[in-house]
């Protein structure tokens, strides 16, 4: 689906429960889709729920964090 919207990189992360990535930015805009467990992603002050099925873009610089909720979280990322 992400490649065939023009994204690039595209690849699956498995991330552990509970993991957290502290506030970072990306050079790239990037797509994330969460295809099992779950995320919590704050990006602009805004605290987004991110469950499986759910999809959230990422603007180029935008600094952000994230954290895996107590499943763990799988999801495709791509960058643009």
């Amino acid at each position: 689906q992400l490649e065939n919207e023009g994204y690039q990189n595209v690849s699956a992360w498995l991330d552990s429960p509970d993991f957290s990535y502290p506030a970072h930015t990306h050079p790239t805009a990037t797509a994330h889709i969460i295809v099992a467990g779950g995320m919590q992603l704050i990006m602009d002050g805004v605290e987004h729920k991110l469950h499986p099925g759910d999809r959230i873009e990422v603007p180029m610089g935008m600094s952000h964090t994230a954290t895996m909720g107590p499943a763990g979280c799988t999801y495709v990322t791509g960058e643009k």
